[in-house]
């Protein structure tokens, strides 16, 4: 089963004046537009989350199908959790959306333990013997999860700008090569490379800026 597009899992409006004033978020950010109502920061989270929640998942044994179906089971909980996220202390949104998948997970496990229960033999013993063991489970939102994220935010930023504002901050940023060189190699302007660079570090940040 495939993952719910974006389109089908827009969050539900809620009069959330309060927490929105009182949120540590940017209304810039994506997690800031989402609690203000922006159907677009919704299928651009939906784009850059789903395919962490769903690593998530398969890191813990769980069937392509079954990842599939929890990662929907996490948006659906998300249209209304994620009005009312606030960032407390040094914690992470990461770590927060792993509880949440984690807890979905659990569920769901609860669900399918609960339907075979009454039957008993091989099927419910086969079915015990490989639930996942989240609670010997290693925090999976450090590095591997952060970089996962990066690289799917620069995915969405690529698609989304023309391919010479993207090459102009590819090869000043990445590649390290001069302004001026990169200027005259694309045919642009000093000023327009550094503009390009700012825009697409804007973009990147207020993607990733509460994650």
């Amino acid at each position: 089963m495939s993952i719910t597009s974006s389109k089908d899992l827009e969050p539900k409006s809620q009069n959330s004046g309060a927490n929105i004033a009182d949120s540590l978020m940017t209304q810039s950010s994506l997690l800031g537009r989402i609690q203000v109502a922006d159907d677009s920061a919704w299928e651009q989270f939906v784009d850059l989350y789903g395919p962490l929640i769903f690593g998530w998942c398969r890191q813990n044994s769980l069937s392509q199908e079954d990842s599939a179906d929890i990662t929907q089971d996490v948006f659906a909980k998300l249209q209304t959790a994620i009005l009312r996220y606030k960032k407390i202390g040094k914690s992470t949104f990461r770590s927060w959306l792993w509880v949440v998948t984690k807890n979905t997970i659990r569920d769901f496990v609860r669900r399918k333990q609960n339907n075979v229960a009454g039957q008993g033999g091989t099927q419910f013993q086969m079915l015990i013997e490989n639930l996942p063991k989240l609670d010997d489970t290693e925090d999976p939102t450090t590095d591997a999860s952060e970089q996962k994220l990066i690289d799917r935010a620069l995915e969405i930023v690529k698609s989304d700008i023309a391919p010479r504002t993207w090459q102009a901050f590819w090869k000043v940023t990445m590649e390290n090569e001069s302004t001026q060189a990169v200027a005259s190699e694309l045919g642009m302007t000093a000023n327009n490379v550094r503009q390009a660079k700012s825009r697409v570090l804007k973009r990147i940040r207020d993607l990733l800026e509460d994650y």
